[in-house]
Formats: structure tokens, C-alpha cells, sequence
């Protein structure tokens, strides 16, 4: 299987008194014939360490859009898995920094690690 290639595109929402904020995740889709779908793969702070990934989603889209209603940082990978349930190596780490105390619309996208 070959690499995901992960984009971010991030968006601010205001949802009645809580603030939240979606990061919106894209990817370019596998060239590979056999892909059955894609797993998204979430750190909360801890980037580097690759035991603190936790996976938060299976899906066959290449976009996902996650909630999260605290500030700090987030850390994104994708995987690509083919019908017999093989997973590609990870997409690169999309690293975003959510600043929800600050007015709509403020985030950081700390670093994209190749």
C-alpha cells in the first residue's frame, strides 16, 4: 500500500454558549486498487510518541471533520487499509493547536511533520 497524503483545512463554530472548533481533515485517496477505506488517528498533545495515537475513526471518505470543545493541541495521521484489513504506513502528523478562549476564528497550525 502506498502513503496517505494528509491536507488540513481547519474551521471555527460557535455552538449555542460552548465554543467548539472542527478540524477538518482531507487526504488524497490511494492509488492502490484494493483500498476498502481509511483510519484516522488522533494525539492529544504528545505528537512525537507514536503509542499516544489513538484511533477515532474508520471511514471510506477522504474528509473527516473532528469536534473538539477544548483548547490544546492535536495531533492527525491517516492510514489506508485494503480489503484484507492491511494498514499502510501513516500519512505524515498534522499537528493544530486549538485556542478556543481566544474569539472565533483563532487557531494555530503548529507544524505539519513529514
Amino acid at each position: 500500500m502506498k502513503r496517505v497524503v494528509l491536507v488540513l483545512a481547519v474551521v471555527l463554530i460557535m455552538a449555542s454558549t460552548v465554543q467548539a472548533s472542527t478540524v477538518n481533515l482531507e487526504w488524497k485517496p490511494s492509488p492502490a486498487a484494493d483500498v476498502a477505506g481509511y483510519k484516522l488517528y488522533r494525539a492529544d498533545a504528545a505528537c512525537s510518541i507514536a503509542t499516544t495515537f489513538k484511533a477515532v475513526k474508520t471511514i471510506q471518505a477522504t474528509f473527516w471533520g473532528d469536534v473538539v470543545t477544548q483548547r490544546g493541541t492535536y495531533c492527525y495521521r491517516v492510514t489506508a487499509y485494503d480489503v484484507a484489513g492491511n494498514e499502510s504506513v501513516p500519512s505524515s502528523t498534522v499537528e493544530v493547536k486549538i485556542l478556543l478562549d481566544d474569539p472565533p476564528g483563532s487557531l494555530a497550525v503548529h507544524s505539519i511533520v513529514p
